[in-house]
Parts: C-alpha cells; structure tokens; sequence
C-alpha cells in the first residue's frame, strides 16, 4: 500500500498510527521496521541492507513483518525493490508514503490523502465549537438564513486559516507531532 499526498496532509502520522494499531493488535513490536527515509544516514543503505540489518538484530524466526516506509521518494528505484521484495517473501507487507506517485508498473494499492473537509478541519481545530455548530445548524428552521449566518458566524476565524492552509492535516491541530492520534 501506497499513502500519497501533499506536505503535512498526515500520511506520516496515519504511518505512525499503523504502527501503533500493529502493536495493540498483538504484533511483536520488533516486526514492524519503521523507517523514514528523509534521514540522512538512511541514504547509504539499500531497502534490501535495512530489511536485512533488522532481520539480523531483531532475532525474528518466522511470522509477517511489516515494513512501514516513510517518504518513498527519497529512494532511487524503490518500486522495483519492494516488488522483488513482496516476490521474495510471502510474509513481508509494505506500507509507504510518498509525496508524489510512484511509477510502480503494476500500480499497486495506492490511495492518495486528500486535505481535510472543511467539516474535519473545525473538528480537529476546536471540537467543542464543532459540535455547538453542529447542533445549532440541526437546530435552526428551514429558510431562516439570518439566524443561520449569525449561527455560523464563530466558524469565520477557522474558515480564513482553512483557506490560507488548505485544510492540511498539522495546521489544523496546531500540532507537528507524528503521533497525534485521530
């Protein structure tokens, strides 16, 4: 599986979170290889030498290994690696990130995470004034629109930063942070 997406739409984050869910569902923490390949000293080694190292000192015998890679991009040649890798091992899943599509051939799951709906922007951004609009729009009679702008009228400050940000994922949480949990 594939994650594509913009700067900070969150696809490090939701790969942060999979490794969480991975490890509450019961998976051996030492399974799952995570590796953000924007880190410099990452660069000096194939998938295959990192893949390998972590097998080596993991001590794992047998049982699915997950490989989680962030930021796919920054890897000359990476879909042919992890389609020799998927050929070579039954038990090996990967998840990525990518800013961009990958030319993978085959094109394999690749979903793209979209910015955040104006509606989810509000939610992650002030849950209490998400769920007063909520009720007051549900609240409000059909046709009188003056109430419903006055209503509305708090979500203003949010709809101005949604449309300077794009509805993107970290300005909405205020949060940089990868494990912001959702």
């Amino acid at each position: 599986i594939i994650l594509t997406g913009g700067h900070r739409a969150g696809k490090t984050t939701l790969l942060a979170q999979i490794a969480k869910k991975l490890i509450d569902n019961g998976h051996d923490p030492k399974s799952i290889l995570l590796l953000s390949m924007d880190h410099p000293i990452l660069s000096i080694y194939t998938i295959y030498e990192l893949l390998n190292i972590h097998k080596q000192y993991s001590s794992l015998s047998s049982g699915p290994l997950f490989l989680l890679i962030d930021d796919l991009q920054q890897v000359p040649n990476i879909a042919g690696d992890i389609k020799s890798l998927l050929d070579a091992d039954r038990e090996l899943n990967v998840i990525a990130t990518s800013l961009m599509p990958l030319d993978t051939g085959e094109s394999p799951g690749v979903t793209e995470l979209p910015p955040l709906s104006f509606s989810e922007f509000v939610q992650f951004s002030d849950p209490e004034l998400a769920s007063a609009m909520n009720n007051s729009i549900a609240e409000s009679e059909s046709g009188d629109f003056p109430h419903l702008a006055s209503t509305l009228q708090p979500l203003r400050p949010l709809f101005d930063q949604y449309l300077l940000t794009g509805g993107f994922f970290a300005p909405a949480t205020g949060t940089n942070s990868s494990a912001h949990q959702m």
